[in-house]
């Protein structure tokens, strides 16, 4: 099959759609169940808004980031008031745009930055209760911190680094969503729109399993391209671990 015709792709990212809408709705129940409830109320809040800017892994992205980070508040005994809410709300910004807008790629510096800005904005008004959403959360302490890890959560991709330990460990749990099927599929996807992509080993293996290797830490040092910082947490990079095992076998 010729990946890079269009009808073929379109065939390819139906069945992504297909896949992904079959099997989000039931990992977002069992994932609120384990919500408590101002939590709960802020993952559908961000369920109502159903990204308007259309990429089709967003709900499966936001699942995991949410997933990953309860299970980082768990067995790091890390801030779960603070993190919780900013993992569930990171990337509502994109719901303001439109995935075409400015012609802008989907890792385009000028997208991650708008995203990042817009939802900051939107994620205060959430939090103060302002904001009319499904569900309006109030009382959530520590609005500022949680708005500022949202306004800063894509900073690797900008060459800017991370103040605070709370931004690096959402750093964590948004970077183990690295391995899932959806991100494997979106890169894919995106190096044949971009024409990056020549050798899939070379350009896509290489690239998502790059997250993994600790030899990266040099490529910081030297470079100052923060997009390879290590996992800062060991339950993090455990289940980083873990996924590389069940990828390649």
């Amino acid at each position: 099959m010729d990946i890079q015709d269009s009808e073929q792709r379109h065939e390819m990212l139906e069945s992504l759609i297909a896949v992904t809408d079959f099997l989000t709705p039931a990992f977002s129940e069992r994932l609120k169940s384990r919500l408590n409830d101002k939590e709960k109320l802020l993952y559908e809040a961000v369920e109502g808004v159903t990204f308007a800017e259309g990429n089709w892994y967003r709900p499966h992205h936001n699942f995991i980031v949410t997933a990953s980070m309860l299970s980082l508040c768990f067995w790091e005994g890390l801030d779960r008031n603070v993190l919780m809410p900013a993992a569930i709300l990171h990337d509502i910004g994109y719901s303001a745009l439109k995935i075409s807008r400015y012609g802008a790629d989907w890792n385009g510096r000028d997208k991650r930055i708008a995203h990042m800005e817009a939802g900051a904005v939107m994620a205060a008004d959430i939090l103060k209760g302002t904001a009319s959403m499904p569900a309006e959360v109030d009382g959530v302490e520590r609005v500022e911190e949680i708005v500022e890890i949202i306004r800063t959560h894509d900073n690797c991709y900008i060459g800017e680094p991370y103040e605070t330990d709370n931004q690096l460990y959402h750093r964590d749990a948004d970077r183990l969503y690295v391995m899932s099927f959806s991100s494997f599929y979106k890169d894919f996807l995106n190096y044949l729109d971009t024409g990056k992509i020549t050798n899939v080993e070379d350009h896509l293996f290489g690239s998502g399993l790059s997250f993994y290797n600790e030899s990266k830490e040099e490529v910081v040092e030297e470079s100052g391209d923060h997009k390879y910082i290590p996992f800062t947490l060991m339950t993090a990079k455990r289940l980083g671990d873990e996924q590389f095992r069940q990828r390649t076998g």
